[in-house]
């Protein structure tokens, strides 16, 4: 068990990149026309039987339409050819993607019962305990209470803070386009011990 008292919460677990059913029923719809995939492997377009220069625009084209399976969403995806998915056994995949994600879920589940634990924390040295590790109040501000070390003063205006953006201070536009960027924050103080956010 370690002695620290980790002040932010524990990190959920994400699903890894896995095939999914719609990349294997592409995968099948190639395999099928296999006899296509050798001819443009060799530089032959199968439709014409015209040969096409290997690495090419027109193979590349032709090979992203036909050979590869396209995977993620309309403005995050990647193409795979279709022979990384040789000799996967699509059925245990399949199901050990499904016990992944519910293991995940599960997990998860557990992570967001620990928060709710954690955000009802009353003292700085409180913790929860999970995986080995001790989980403690998170930020030493909540609600514009100062909750570092039991303080519990109320964090109070302090002071406006002039941030000036690198084009208004040198006077000059920052790669041949300038927009303003300057900014204001407001500073806040704890009304007992001075602690200043």
């Amino acid at each position: 068990m370690e002695d620290k008292i980790i002040r932010k919460y524990p990190e959920l677990r994400y699903e890894e990149d896995r095939y999914n059913k719609e990349d294997f029923e592409r995968y099948e719809e190639i395999t099928k026309r296999i006899d296509n995939y050798e001819k443009w492997k060799i530089g032959i377009n199968y439709k014409t039987n015209r040969k096409i220069k290997i690495g090419g625009k027109t193979h590349e084209q032709f090979g992203y339409e036909n050979f590869y399976i396209k995977r993620g969403t309309s403005y995050s995806y990647s193409y795979v050819l279709f022979t990384k998915l040789d000799n996967i056994n699509i059925e245990l995949y399949i199901q050990e993607t499904e016990k992944l994600k519910k293991e995940i879920q599960e997990y998860n589940s557990q992570i967001y019962e620990i928060i709710s634990k954690i955000n009802k924390l009353d003292k700085w040295s409180d913790f929860i305990e999970f995986e080995g590790k001790k989980y403690g109040i998170v930020g030493k501000v909540l609600n514009n209470i100062h909750r570092e070390n039991d303080c519990n003063g109320i964090m109070e205006f302090y002071k406006n803070e002039e941030y000036e953006c690198k084009g208004c201070r040198d006077g000059m536009a920052f790669n041949g386009s300038y927009s303003c960027g300057c900014s204001n924050k407001e500073i806040y103080k704890c009304n007992k011990c001075d602690y200043i956010e």
